[in-house]
Formats: structure tokens, C-alpha cells, sequence
């Protein structure tokens, strides 16, 4: 019962704070993330009034859920990336989030990893790829996801490995949200890892990824796999892939087939 009281009481607190951090500086943040003025860190300083020194890590963590909550409000076209970049150092959620990923548990390092991704903060590529081999495997497959997201010079290695062992649906929707996000970056030809990889499951992700990136140079290997795999799964995906793309001639050559 003791137990069950300070559990309650710690969540009103943590409830009353988040209340009182929000009334303080919520509108001040949705100002400064969507003003076409670019602020110095002083005009932050004066707008939101705050004093940082003084902010304990429970309040920069709340601080982080608000500031990620204005973004998520936000449409992308009305960020200021700039004064949103410079609210993070403002607050030095970068450094709070750091350390916890650093030399956090294992839980507060999950955390922090989410968080990290969450706020779009780069994570250091030492740290990020010291995680990559982890042996827990939600701490690993994040940290490739983020690998893959913030690496400049080989994002998809561990598409080599097939992403991960045990590569499954929620796999899926994270590799996948995280291309979308390098949309704008290089999105590599798929169609290597579909024909080396020896995991179904990845390569029919893969063939998924041809369809939704709109790949049409990949379809000769596609209706490789339309007319001669003996996997059937194989097969399905890229028939539908190939109609997708409108590879024209794939209907008759299976009629031929």
C-alpha cells in the first residue's frame, strides 16, 4: 500500500510539473519554432525567461515531450529548423539525452535512443555505432535504424546482414520510416540486397520498397523473380511491384512462361 501511494503521488507530481512547464514555456517554443525570424540563443533567452542552470533533468525530459509535441503540430513547411536547432541547445537537451544513452542503463538508454530520434538530434557516430552490436536487440535495431538515418558515408551496411537477425513487421515500419525520411538523400537501388540476401522476409520488404520509391530500373530483376524464383511469396511481390511500376512487358512473358 506504502508503495502504491508514493507511486501515486510521484505521478501527480510529475502531472502538476508538466502543467506548470508547459504553461511557462509552450506558446513561448510554438512562437519561436514558427517565427520567419532566425533568434540568437540571448533572444531565446529574454522570450522564454528561463533559467537553464536551474533546470533539473525531470524538467529537461518534460521539456523534451513538449518541444517534440509543438513539432509534431507543426507542419514541416512552417518549421524554423534553425531556432527549433537552437531551442535543443538552449535547453541542452542534447547533451541531457547524451549522457543517457552514454551511461544510462539499459532502459534509460532505450529511452534516450527513442528520444534522440524523436527530436531529430544526431547522435555521434562513435556512440551510435558502438550500439549497433548490442546484445538487446530493441537497443540494437534502433541504433541501426539511426545508423542508417545519420550516416554519412555507408547509411546501409546492415542491409548486407539482411538489417538484423529475426528481421520482422515492427523492423519493417522502422526501416521503412526511416528511408522515407532520407527520401530527400540517396536512396539506394535495392534490387543487390533483394537478389543477395537469403531472407524472404527482407527481400520481399525490399521488393515493397522498389514498389513505394517507384524504382522502374530495377524491373528486369523483379520479372527475374516473377518468372524463375520458386518462392512463391517472392514471386507475388514482385508481380505486384512490376504492376506498380508498369513494367508492361512482364504480362506477356509470363503468358509465354
Amino acid at each position: 500500500l506504502a508503495v502504491l501511494n508514493q507511486t501515486r503521488r510521484n505521478f501527480y507530481k510529475e502531472a502538476k510539473l508538466k502543467h506548470n512547464l508547459e504553461k511557462k514555456y509552450a506558446d513561448g517554443i510554438s512562437a519561436i519554432v514558427t517565427s520567419d525570424q532566425t533568434y540568437s540563443f540571448e533572444d531565446i533567452g529574454m522570450l522564454l525567461n528561463c533559467n537553464v542552470n536551474r533546470l533539473s533533468d525531470k524538467e529537461k525530459k518534460l521539456l523534451s515531450d513538449s518541444l517534440y509535441n509543438v513539432r509534431e503540430a507543426v507542419d514541416e513547411n512552417n518549421l524554423n529548423r534553425e531556432n527549433y536547432e537552437k531551442l535543443i541547445d538552449y535547453f541542452e537537451l542534447r547533451q541531457y539525452w547524451g549522457k543517457r544513452l552514454k551511461y544510462g542503463t539499459l532502459s534509460a538508454r532505450q529511452t534516450a535512443l527513442r528520444r534522440l530520434d524523436d527530436l531529430d538530434i544526431e547522435i555521434p557516430g562513435s556512440v551510435i555505432s558502438s550500439l549497433t552490436y548490442n546484445r538487446n536487440p530493441y537497443l540494437r535495431k534502433r541504433a541501426r535504424t539511426s545508423f542508417m538515418y545519420y550516416s554519412r558515408t555507408n547509411p546501409y551496411k546492415f542491409f548486407n546482414e539482411d538489417f538484423d537477425r529475426n528481421f520482422n513487421q515492427w523492423d519493417k515500419i522502422e526501416v521503412h520510416r526511416t528511408l522515407a525520411r532520407r527520401k530527400d538523400k540517396n536512396i539506394p537501388r535495392f534490387n543487390h540486397w533483394v537478389m543477395n540476401s537469403g531472407n524472404i522476409e527482407f527481400q520481399c520488404f525490399l521488393i515493397e520498397e522498389i514498389r513505394f520509391f517507384n524504382q522502374k530500373e530495377s524491373a528486369p530483376y523483379l520479372s527475374e523473380i516473377a518468372l524463375t524464383n520458386e518462392n512463391i511469396e517472392l514471386r507475388e511481390s514482385s508481380i505486384k511491384t512490376l504492376g506498380k511500376i508498369k513494367h508492361e512487358s512482364l504480362e506477356s512473358d509470363l503468358i509465354k512462361d
